[in-house]
């Protein structure tokens, strides 16, 4: 049973007018470090995730250091206020800088240090306390902007049993951030330009279930989200902690995909259609038309041979599916390896001011793996339309499962019509 009892730190920004010295000062500390976690972003792909990380602390002891991720341009932001590491009362925080080492960043303090780093699937975060923090709960502020969360409970014994549903240790009491209004992939033409806009699953990233650690001895803790009083907390089990020689590592992680955190194997009795409005469904602006030319999904199979799955937006009416916007597509999902599987080209128009979901046919087999997330009833099945053969859709159950796939579409004002030749915008 965890303790939570909380003791809150507050910060004190205070304006302090410099007098320059007359001795030499010591060298100046970064005022930031950028770690570009998607890489250097690809031309003219100005829609792309584009994952960032900048951490920031202030050149002198009255500001509080921070972190903050950004997606897609900035559309998408998550900040870490890194908080005093004492209460005012016991004077001004030791916290004065970086130690910057390549893709490392140390940030000093007296009873908390932090240290964040790059890691080949995102960014770690590495807080180490000094001394007994006087609770096993341990607050942070944060702010979010254009983002949405979905915690990751224990699979339920369906899930489990039944789809032979896959979560990892570090995934139960994950939270898995979502852009709060965008997904999928489209080609954006207004007049001469076209702008990407690169959204697929609309999945930004994933923070892990941290762990706590001492000489070898490792405990998981768990990890809240209070998004209306914007505050991240990490609680640590209350006897662990007691008995726990110092210093004390904890090691919240942010993973950069935009894969499902779980996995289950490919159903054989129903479709499923995602049907989330705002998160993963799209609606056609008004005054444009749209048009589908491809659909994706995550996953493999399983050494058992090719399996041929089929894909097809809906209409939707009153929130759920209930019409096939075109023939449904085979998709072959092949070789082995977990990857992205791509139909060929099409053709699906859209209505405007319409909204569609994406829809995945169930498998012919067993011996494949599709990728997923939990997402608040997401997803509508029908075991009658089992390979999406009818127009229409037999409503049966809901289901949390947020499927790693998405449609890529052309949006434009009016008709389709050849154009002269477009510029490709590298800005929006």
């Amino acid at each position: 049973m965890l303790r939570r009892t909380v003791v809150r730190f507050f910060t004190v920004v205070l304006i302090v007018a410099v007098t320059a010295a007359v001795a030499v000062a010591a060298p100046a500390q970064p005022a930031s470090k950028t770690f570009r976690l998607d890489g250097e972003r690809s031309l003219p792909d100005a829609g792309s995730r584009d994952m960032t990380a900048v951490i920031s602390t202030a050149s002198d002891a009255t500001e509080s250091a921070s972190f903050e991720i950004s997606l897609w341009q900035g559309e998408c932001r998550f900040v870490v206020d890194l908080r005093r590491d004492q209460a005012p009362s016991e004077g001004p925080s030791s916290i004065t800088g970086f130690q910057v080492t390549d893709d490392t960043v140390l940030i000093p303090g007296r009873k908390v240090q932090h240290r964040l780093f790059k890691t080949p699937g995102g960014m770690e975060w590495e807080m180490t306390l000094l001394d007994h923090p006087g609770s096993n709960l341990i607050d942070f502020d944060i702010q979010t902007d254009g983002l949405v969360f979905f915690y990751q409970d224990t699979l339920s014994t369906f899930a489990r049993d039944s789809l032979g549903a896959v979560r990892p240790d570090s995934v139960i009491g994950a939270y898995v951030a979502y852009h709060a209004g965008k997904a999928h992939d489209r080609l954006v033409i207004h007049r001469g330009d076209t702008t990407r806009h690169s959204y697929g699953t609309g999945q930004a990233f994933v923070i892990y279930r941290p762990r706590a650690w001492y000489d070898g001895d490792t405990v998981w803790c768990d990890l809240r989200l209070d998004m209306r009083d914007g505050i991240l907390s990490v609680a640590l089990d209350a006897n662990w902690l007691r008995s726990a020689r110092f210093p004390v590592t904890i090691d919240p992680t942010f993973g950069n995909t935009a894969i499902g955190a779980s996995s289950m194997n490919w159903n054989q009795l129903y479709a499923y259609c995602h049907y989330l409005t705002g998160t993963n469904t799209y609606t056609v602006p008004a005054g444009k038309t749209a048009t589908v030319t491809r659909y994706s999904v995550y996953g493999s199979e399983t050494g058992a041979g090719d399996i041929d799955i089929q894909m097809a937006a809906f209409a939707m009416s009153g929130g759920f599916p209930e019409a096939r916007v075109d023939q449904p597509v085979t998709i072959t999902v092949a070789g082995g390896t977990p990857g992205w599987f791509h139909s060929g080209s099409v053709s699906h128009s859209l209505r405007a001011q319409e909204e569609y979901g994406v829809a995945v046919g169930c498998a012919p087999r067993s011996g494949g793996t599709v990728y997923y997330n939990d997402v608040a009833y997401s997803t509508a099945t029908d075991r009658t339309n089992c390979t999406l053969g009818s127009t229409g859709w037999t409503q049966e159950t809901e289901t949390s499962f947020n499927f790693s796939m998405y449609a890529t579409y052309t949006e434009q004002e009016g008709p389709s019509v050849a154009s002269a030749r477009r510029r490709m915008l590298t800005e929006r």
